[in-house]
């Protein structure tokens, strides 16, 4: 007779058999310690673990530029034991209109609310910050296959070698924690393994637990706001876009 772990746990806890537990949703993918966008060469997202060698000195072979950038970050003076580090805009070419709720649900390729699986520190582009690996749980528009997405925000506390970072970019709504919920307004991934969006501050809002969210800078000051929580921005996307399942 076939006995589940949790009947065999109660009736002789020490002979359990705990690693089928390994299937269930919370077990998270291993973070990647480096991510290439599609048509490059060398990877965009570079984990702090190999940003530096096991010597200590900046790993030029991962790094854009040979990792100058990163190097003259590091030598910076530091403030309370921390270097801290504010905005680095990139130049991109223009994309999509991203000034309203109306605007991010009209023109992404799909509005996705997720949950937070996992996190890593590291580089992007030179630029230091947080990969988040996200879980989707539903999507209104057109339809992943993954399990597993990735995304960056340029913003975090984390050390690299024996020097602690600390970045900051008031333009993005706070990170969230492993477990939280967001929602997210992508367009096509843009690695070699399409699992990796690159979104731009209004991309990304957090879901706070009582249902609130945490609204990017150009969504928070804007007059023309009127979603603050999910059931109100879950009504808005239903009304324009079809969920799909997964």
């Amino acid at each position: 007779m076939k006995i589940s772990c949790l009947t065999v746990s109660f009736l002789f806890p020490l002979f359990c058999v705990w690693p089928a537990a390994a299937a269930t949703p919370d077990v998270r993918e291993a973070m990647p310690a480096t991510l290439t966008l599609a048509g490059a060469q060398a990877p965009a997202w570079v984990d702090a673990s190999i940003a530096v060698t096991p010597m200590g000195t900046v790993n030029g072979g991962v790094l854009p530029e040979h990792g100058a950038g990163v190097a003259t970050m590091l030598a910076l003076p530091q403030t309370n034991g921390c270097v801290l580090v504010g905005p680095m805009v990139q130049d991109r070419p223009f994309t999509r209109q991203r000034g309203s709720f109306e605007d991010l649900i009209t023109h992404s390729r799909a509005v996705v609310l997720a949950r937070v699986s996992g996190k890593a520190y590291g580089f992007w582009a030179g630029i230091p910050g947080q990969l988040l690996q996200v879980t989707p749980e539903r999507v209104f528009g057109n339809r992943l296959t993954r399990v597993y997405y990735y995304y960056f925000v340029p913003v975090g506390t984390f050390r690299v070698g024996s020097t602690t970072i600390c970045k900051t970019d008031s333009r993005f709504a706070t990170p969230g924690e492993i477990g939280s919920n967001i929602a997210l307004f992508i367009d096509q991934p843009a690695d070699r393994d399409n699992k990796l969006f690159v979104l731009e501050p209004e991309d990304v809002v957090g879901i706070n637990r009582d249902g609130s969210l945490r609204l990017p800078a150009t969504l928070a000051q804007s007059a023309d706001t009127k979603i603050w929580t999910k059931s109100d921005l879950v009504d808005k996307v239903r009304n324009q876009r079809h969920e799909v399942t997964r």
